[in-house]
């Protein structure tokens, strides 16, 4: 999260630095496929950022992936577990995605990545969507069952 944020912030000060101010008014009015070509420009952003304005300024219907959240989705069996076109996934997610919970799905397979689906050692027992995670059912499937069963402790 970190250096998304980071992104975001450089991309932020250049708009800052071009226009004297952190309004994308003139990129609303564009409209949204000349709008996103426009942010696309700045040497800050990058595919991740392009989706995020386009998602969260814009008002258009885009899902950002970084390697963290494509990892999850992925895991979770939302795009092709292969695949390593992020522009594919990215399709797959908005197809699968309502437009009005675009920003609700980002942050929540967000914070779910950030919480767990690590890339080395995931934290899938305590995951709220292991019994539904393909990764987490193949790989700690008997362990998993062990700790849903577990009687518990009395206090």
């Amino acid at each position: 999260t970190e250096s998304r944020a980071q992104r975001l912030i450089a991309c932020l000060q250049e708009v800052f630095e071009t226009k004297f101010a952190f309004d994308l008014e003139d990129v609303q009015k564009k409209g949204l496929k000349q709008g996103s070509k426009q942010v696309m420009r700045y040497g800050a952003a990058n595919d991740y950022v392009g989706a995020w304005v386009t998602q969260r300024t814009l008002a258009g219907h885009a899902i950002p992936l970084d390697a963290p959240t494509l990892r999850c989705a992925r895991r979770i069996g939302l795009v092709e577990a292969n695949s390593e076109d992020v522009e594919a996934a990215r399709a797959s997610l908005e197809h699968l995605v309502p437009k009005a919970k675009g920003a609700q799905f980002t942050d929540a397979i967000s914070n779910l990545a950030e919480a767990g689906c690590w890339e080395e050692e995931p934290n899938c027992p305590s995951c709220p969507l292991n019994a539904e995670c393909q990764y987490a059912q193949e790989n700690l499937g008997d362990q998993l069952a062990t700790a849903r069963t577990a009687p518990a402790k009395p206090r």
